[in-house]
């Protein structure tokens, strides 16, 4: 009898917790369900559009760098607003991208970095970033982080990405004497396309803002870029849920894929 009733009275604080503790609470998410207005429009072009969203009914379609032809477009670079700012010593950020285009007017294989994602720190440094590279029918992908003296970084083959199909980028970046960032591409799924990581010997500072570029990176080149991204968001990590077992202590992440 005592048994059972110490048993239940478990069953009841670990159902009891788990209703209390959550995952943690988003610092930054957009759906772009109301326009975007969460982003600084720092140069260039972007439209909320309704074609083929990831989910609701709109998402951001970005591009950049169109010189040749008419008409022209600068490329495109959009801050995240995080009100009030935060300084996250980890994070996972995701987002959801389809139909990434590049191209150059030489007709080769693309411009390094024209579709790209940097993470930036609390003193407005580069923490890292993660770059398409090469054509989208090869959707290859690059990803980069930055030491005391150099970027370090390789690449991710991702062949046959369909078009019109929505994939999910998901970084994870880990502060402290030795920092972490690592990235994985899913489709719609939940299935692991390719991950790549690196870390470094240094402390590369909190992640308190986002930027996603679109389009050429030299003045008075013909390269340009384009990408359609919905469903951003910038999660404190490790998201976990605390669960009281039998004499036991147990954290589970917990990842959500839509």
């Amino acid at each position: 009898m005592k048994k059972s009733l110490s048993l239940k009275i478990m069953l009841t604080l670990t159902v009891s917790l788990l209703t209390s503790v959550s995952v943690a609470t988003p610092a930054f998410e957009d759906d772009f369900e109301s326009g975007a207005g969460k982003w600084d429009l720092q140069k260039g072009w972007y439209e909320i559009v309704t074609d083929n969203p990831h989910g609701g009914s709109h998402s951001l379609h970005q591009r950049g760098g169109d010189y040749q032809p008419a008409p022209y477009y600068d490329p495109s670079v959009m801050d995240s607003i995080i009100n009030p700012p935060v300084s996250l010593r980890s994070a996972q950020i995701d987002f959801w991208f389809r139909d990434v285009y590049l191209t150059d007017d030489g007709g080769s294989s693309g411009d390094d970095g024209n579709i790209r994602l940097t993470l930036i720190n609390d003193t407005g440094g580069y923490i890292g970033k993660m770059q398409q590279c090469n054509s989208y029918t090869d959707g290859s992908a690059a990803l980069h982080l930055e030491g005391s003296s150099s970027w370090i970084g390789s690449g991710l083959y991702l062949d046959d990405l369909i078009a019109g199909t929505w994939y999910r980028m998901s970084i994870s970046y880990q502060a402290s004497d030795t920092s972490s960032l690592s990235m994985s591409v899913f489709d719609g799924a939940g299935s692991l396309l390719g991950s790549q990581s690196h870390s470094v010997s240094s402390d590369l500072g909190g992640l308190a803002e986002i930027c996603l570029a679109a389009g050429g990176q030299n003045i008075g080149s013909a390269n340009w870029g384009e990408w359609y991204v919905d469903d951003v968001t910038i999660v404190p990590e490790p998201a976990t849920l605390i669960l009281l077992g039998l004499g036991g202590l147990v954290l589970r992440r917990k990842h959500c894929v839509k």
